[in-house]
């Protein structure tokens, strides 16, 4: 969708500022301490080095490198080697080595400087490339000799067309070197009329203008869109916090760009300031670029100075959105071309789901100049992988959730580092924060995070983890935690986060594991405390553990957080919540909780985990998942209502001492033991995501045969078993082997699949279910024999499941996969709640009760729910589906108790 396309033979500097409609009388550049630059002084400029560039030799498309220091007439001067050549703005604060090095990979073949014993001038003096300097001359803003220079002023300078290479812009690399991206005449001035023309910018605009100029967002978005709509650019020398406030009152502005670090800022200042600011400044509109904003600094700057903050969504690489109209939260509908969100094999995505952001179009750029490697991987069939993560509303909308490169993943579960950040910078003691991945030999990724304090605050490490621990779930909580001066950022405030994993990786080691703190090992301590510290020593195989250790410190991870809890209540048969070793991380206090759950606390069945205990409503009951711990349900249960018991039930074989059931129905057989041991009788709620959906459609069928009512069965985005298809399909392949007639067991899958509801499908289910049954059930189960289902498991099952997990679950994992691949569901006498993202294309491509349809005698309701079965759990579909689950268990509480 894209809008303001000029005639394209003017989208150039020749045809859109020095043939321009802008007044030549009005100023173009004012600056401190400077007479401001007109559109007719500024014209003259362009051409004068322009011609005198052209005299030198110089034509459209050679790159010159512009190595300035922030000013009027670095502004100038790059806009004027843009009009004629193709401008390379550099960082004037890099090293002579590094000067060497772009100068040749970029192909320079001159620089501009301000002084000749600059490193920049230097290297290009080593490489025999012609060296030009900029004399500022007058008390005009922007105006300059460029030496050497013309030596007449009768030729007309060659001015670049659309069509040739305006800029070399080079990405915010934080390792290695950055890339080269090519930006012509016209997708530069498109990109910037259409950013205008949403943002309404027009020749009465004032921009206060402080971001480097050595970056695409400093010199494309500012200087290009405010010069191209004839409006006054106000040229700051460097951004110094403490000034903005006299800024506004002295310029005057009506807008400002700025990136994440800028506006952050801008509120500290603010705060120290007690004028009520809203309405006393000419702003109207701040923009804001380069990287996501946290939510809280852009409310507050909204607040502060009563003007509305419009994101926009712009890379080097291409221009994308711009949140307007405006939605919170939100970086706009997109107006490139095309846009698409991407899984990780490049499927698209649908509304709701997040995934890769990809693009391609008129304003994105088909390739980096001379990186092969690069591009086959950022580019795929004419798309650019942006490497960002969103996903789009049903309206349109584009939502950012962060990097991809710094997702961070933790024993398989994706944890955006950006919701941290934004939970460790709410606390009152924190000014800063970047949380990052650090190695771990278990879950391949873990989390820690870098915080800056507000001067004179006290807070410490254990207090921001317990901040972090109410706020977060437990398996996104820092596993450490570390105080620094500053935050590592580039020049456009982007945490760079490789730089935290790099320093904290190095006090931890690789391993992950750090020696113990202290050297006090038993003395004095309680039988509990002694036998708590045997059990530590045991899970993380290190001697000498003392009292006040934190479990985390000494190299624990989430994984074996859960084993020490299993651990606890096993020995002491109490149960406690999935977040209690994250609040009591030492044997000390995690003995004096022992002690006191003891005293007063009920006793439940080793397999329950309470997720929130206490409250006026029957308790929901929610059943593990395929890893067998019950964290989906920690993340479900702030949207459920706050009177209701939330109770989550864990797998047996988590823990190297427990065996696995193998059956489904021995997995629910103890499972109502479980629940009984909380709730004596019925009725009962129930809930399963993914596979604790088959499990709880037994528990559920198991608790009416024994007389008890169930008046609440949630089943969560999983498929009945299907396993007649599955076991026919293999007994099939074994019937008709060969080529010709080894394609019967295909077709009559198909077959099956696209018509669930056939005579068909009844016909091959009833005499599947009568072989099962009668012939090769197990005694006392629905379940197929070891002989068989050891055939049928093999034949079906897909080792990919597994490795997103951490190897030390893989077998437990796969027992339970078997168990419910060879479960053959019987009827149930109730209804049944599926909260659904799709159909499955796989074995019920036709049915929307993805085959639960047909295991009740009553109704399925099925509740749509936005994602796919990977991503239900992340925000925003988390949020959608915990509002519509709370809704549906709200409607059992009117047929309850």
């Amino acid at each position: 969708m894209e809008t303001a396309v000029k005639d394209e033979s003017q989208l150039c500097v020749r045809g859109m500022i020095i043939s321009g409609s802008q007044d030549p009388d009005a100023p173009a550049i004012e600056s401190p301490g400077l007479e401001p630059l007109t559109y007719r002084d500024l014209r003259e400029q362009i051409a004068c080095v322009v011609r005198s560039l052209n005299e030198q030799g110089f034509r459209p498309n050679d790159r010159i490198a512009v190595v300035m220091p922030n000013g009027p007439e670095t502004a100038v001067a790059i806009l004027a080697v843009m009009a004629g050549f193709t401008v390379v703005p550099l960082n004037h604060q890099m090293k002579e080595t590094d000067f060497s090095d772009f100068y040749s990979f970029l192909g320079i073949r001159a620089v501009v400087v301000r002084d000749r014993d600059t490193p920049a001038a230097v290297a290009a003096g080593m490489q025999k490339i012609p060296v030009f300097t900029v004399r500022c001359s007058g008390k005009t803003a922007g105006t300059f000799t460029l030496t050497p220079g013309s030596s007449t002023t009768g030729t007309s300078p060659r001015y670049a067309e659309p069509s040739d290479l305006a800029a070399i812009k080079l990405t915010a690399g934080t390792t290695g070197r950055p890339k080269a991206i090519p930006l012509t005449q016209a997708r530069f001035f498109r990109g910037v009329g259409i950013l205008n023309e949403k943002a309404g910018i027009t020749s009465r605009d004032r921009n206060l203008h402080f971001l480097p100029l050595d970056t695409g967002f400093g010199f494309e978005t500012a200087l290009g869109g405010t010069l191209l709509t004839g409006g006054t650019l106000v040229c700051l020398r460097e951004f110094v916090p403490s000034d903005f406030i006299q800024a506004l009152s002295a310029w005057k502005p009506t807008y400002f760009w700025g990136g994440p670090a800028h506006h952050h800022a801008i509120v500290q200042e603010l705060k120290k300031d007690p004028r009520p600011w809203p309405g006393n400044h000419t702003l109207r509109l701040i923009i804001s670029g380069s990287a996501a904003m946290n939510p809280a600094v852009h409310q507050e700057l909204e607040e502060r100075l009563g003007v509305r903050v419009i994101d926009i969504y712009v890379m080097s690489e291409a221009y994308i959105a711009m949140n307007v109209p405006y939605k919170r939260g939100s970086v706009g509908i997109p107006f490139i071309s095309e846009l698409e969100i991407r899984d990780d094999e490049n499927h698209p995505l649908r509304q709701g789901e997040v995934g890769e952001i990809v693009v391609r179009g008129d304003l994105a750029i088909s390739g980096y100049l001379d990186s092969p490697e690069e591009n086959a991987a950022a580019f795929a069939g004419g798309w650019l992988r942006t490497g960002d993560t969103g996903y789009l509303d049903d309206e349109g909308y584009l939502f950012l959730t962060g990097r991809k490169k710094e997702i961070i993943n933790k024993g398989g579960r994706k944890i955006s580092p950006v919701e941290i950040d934004a939970v460790m910078i709410s606390h009152p003691a924190v000014a800063d924060a970047m949380a990052f991945r650090i190695a771990d030999p278990v879950l391949g990724d873990d989390i820690a995070a870098a915080v800056v304090k507000k001067d004179g605050a006290l807070v410490a490490e254990e207090d921001l983890i317990r901040f972090c621990v109410d706020r977060l779930v437990p398996f996104k909580v820092p596993r450490r935690i570390f105080f620094t001066g500053s935050i590592p950022k580039n020049t456009l405030g982007k945490p760079l986060r490789e730089k935290g994993t790099e320093i904290m990786q190095s006090v931890i080691g690789t391993s992950g594991r750090p020696a113990a703190n202290s050297t006090d090992n038993s003395t004095g301590l309680t039988p509990v405390e002694k036998r708590l510290q045997k059990i530590w020593e045991e899970i993380l195989d290190l001697p000498a553990i003392s009292p006040d250790d934190d479990f985390f410190r000494c190299g624990g991870n989430s994984l074996t957080a859960i084993e020490l809890l299993i651990r606890i209540q096993r020995e002491y048969h109490t149960n406690f919540p999935p977040d209690t070793v994250y609040r009591y991380p030492t044997i000390r206090q995690l003995a004096s909780l022992i002690a006191e759950k003891e005293r007063k606390a009920p006793v439940y069945h080793p397999l329950v985990v309470p997720i929130r205990e206490g409250g006026s409503l029957r308790p929901l009951f929610c059943i593990h998942a395929l890893g067998g711990w019950v964290d989906h349900y920690t993340m479900l249960a702030p949207f459920i209502d706050p009177a209701r018991p939330v109770f989550g039930i864990r797998a047996r074989g988590l823990e190297p001492e427990e065996t696995t059931p193998l059956t489904v129905e021995e997995t629910a057989g103890e499972l109502v033991e479980a629940l009984r041991s909380v709730r004596r009788n019925g009725p009962y709620l129930i809930a399963g995501f993914s596979n604790g959906g088959i499990l709880a459609f037994e528990l559920a069928c198991q608790l009416t045969e024994r007389g008890e009512s169930v008046d609440f069965l949630g089943i969560i985005d999983q498929s009945a078993p299907a396993t007649e298809v599955r076991y026919l399909k293999t007994l099939a392949a074994r019937l008709f082997p060969g080529r010709i007639l080894g394609k019967i067991p295909a077709f009559f899958e198909s077959r099956l699949k696209a018509n669930p509801d056939s005579g068909l499908y009844y016909l091959v289910s009833k005499t599947a279910q009568t072989v099962f049954n009668k012939v090769l059930s197990r005694p006392g189960t629905k379940s197929l024999p070891p002989e068989v289902s050891d055939a049928q498991f093999s034949a079906n099952f897909d080792e990919n499941l597994l490795k997103p997990y951490p190897e030390a679950s893989h077998a437990h994992m796969k027992t339970q996969l078997k168990a419910s691949q060879t479960y053959l569901p019987r009827k149930y006498s109730g209804d049944v709640f599926l909260f659904s993202t799709g159909p499955d294309p796989v074995l019920f491509p036709r049915d929307e009760t993805r085959g639960w349809g047909s295991c009740t005698l009553r109704n399925v309701t099925v509740v749509a729910v936005p994602g796919n079965h990977s991503t239900l759990f992340d925000e925003p579909n988390l949020g959608i589906l915990g509002m519509r689950f709370n809704e549906s268990l709200s409607k059992a509480d009117d047929h309850g108790e």
